[in-house]
């Protein structure tokens, strides 16, 4: 048996979206984590890493989505699944996608 999970924290680089598909409700969140680290010469280097994450669920409390807005600081485990796609050059290019078990506001 084989379990992959991952666990992130970073920025919403949007407010949540909610749709509603075969009578469930998917929440939809751009997650951006930024990598910092210096190099040799003492330049310091930050790499962004964008995640795109979904929660699906019977119902979510809109109280609680109204504060998943653009730059709020979350926190979400889940499992990672990777999705490819031909980008505008025609390049095959591929976007980390999570299937969040849990969602937290830091």
């Amino acid at each position: 048996m084989v379990i992959q999970k991952i666990q992130i924290a970073g920025n919403l680089g949007n407010d949540a979206e909610v749709k509603e598909i075969n009578s469930k409700k998917v929440l939809t969140l751009t997650v951006c984590c930024t990598k910092r680290f210096k190099r040799q010469n003492g330049e310091l280097v930050e790499v962004p890493c964008w995640y795109k994450v979904e929660q699906w669920r019977d119902a979510f409390n809109d109280n609680w989505i109204s504060k998943l807005k653009k730059g709020a600081c979350v926190y979400i485990d889940g499992e990672p699944n990777l999705e490819t796609y031909l980008n505008r050059d025609n390049k095959a290019a591929g976007v980390i996608k999570i299937n969040a078990d849990n969602i937290q506001i830091a």
